[in-house]
């Protein structure tokens, strides 16, 4: 190329994919800004030193399935197992019992008992009642 024409002008993106190692071109701190200025800055949390982890709040328990279920009580099982109901729901108010329902108060009642007849079989409470009560 001759001395006295002018100089081509710089393929930037040519010398961006594959500059000479020690090689820099013209605006090349402002390009570099440009792009730092418009790439996603990483949102990421900092990790959580182990002492705030310990004192973050347990873990909600996890919810078990629920299986809809049918039972059928004489007139006064039931009619005691709405007034303990009600007991409850007053008693809630004032110890945080949680939301009490019928199906919680039997639920809790038939795991209570059942969890006493596989350790005790039929010297349970369970046991001893089905021998002494009707099959009706």
């Amino acid at each position: 190329m001759p001395a006295d024409s002018p100089a081509a002008p710089a393929d930037i993106l040519d010398d961006l994919l594959s500059p000479p190692v020690n090689a820099t071109f013209p605006e090349q701190a402002a390009l570099a800004r440009l792009i730092r200025a418009a790439a996603p800055v990483s949102r990421a949390p900092a990790a959580m030193p182990p002492a705030a982890r310990a004192k973050r709040a347990p873990a909600a328990p996890v919810r078990q399935e629920k299986v809809k279920t049918s039972q059928y009580f004489t007139a006064e099982t039931h009619a005691r197992l709405a007034r303990a109901k009600k007991r409850l729901v007053r008693a809630e108010r004032h110890k945080g019992l949680g939301r009490i329902s019928q199906s919680r108060i039997v639920e809790t009642a038939v795991r209570r008992a059942l969890e006493e007849f596989e350790a005790d079989g039929l010297a349970s409470r369970l046991g001893r009642d089905l021998e002494t009560t009707d099959a009706s």
